[in-house]
């Protein structure tokens, strides 16, 4: 029955918002961190904002692949605490990931300083969860939306009501 399978199109539109926020995050902090390596050339400078930006937005994906799973199971009764605090976690994990990227890139490319790294991993870490905890909370939304409609909808085909 099509009521028992999630509606992806409510979370896609919400996945949006998360790929954006990602790609702005990344595409910040990845400016800030190419300013952090002796770059010769000045056309080497953008690496760090297009570095992030690509990080972030395969953060957003990775991110909403795994929270997709997340409301589902809220959707069948669990804790939508839980899927926030699952939301934050694997905001750390992605943002560990594309802080690896961004500065992977930047090693490539530059001189050094290799110890800027290693000043990146805390960065990565608070935007990750920052920026993880405020799309779990749509995502949340997104999920309490949902569950609400699969509700109501089964309460209009229960004819004992």
């Amino acid at each position: 029955m099509d009521s028992e399978r999630i509606r992806k199109w409510p979370f896609i539109v919400a996945g949006v918002f998360v790929c954006a926020a990602g790609a702005g995050v990344g595409g910040f902090f990845g400016a800030v961190a190419s300013s952090l390596y002796d770059m010769e050339d000045s056309h080497l400078l953008d690496l760090g904002l297009w570095l992030g930006i690509a990080g972030g937005l395969l953060a957003g994906i990775v991110w909403c692949r795994v929270m997709l799973r997340a409301a589902q199971r809220y959707r069948d009764g669990s804790s939508g605490v839980g899927m926030v605090g699952w939301g934050a976690l694997w905001g750390i994990i992605v943002g560990l990931i594309a802080t690896v990227i961004v500065h992977g890139g930047l090693i490539i490319a530059s001189s050094g300083p290799y110890t800027a790294a290693i000043w990146g991993l805390p960065f990565g870490i608070g935007a990750g969860a920052g920026t993880g905890l405020v799309c779990a909370l749509v995502w949340w939304g997104v999920a309490s939306l949902e569950r609400r409609r699969r509700r109501l909808q089964s309460a209009d085909l229960d004819p004992t009501k």
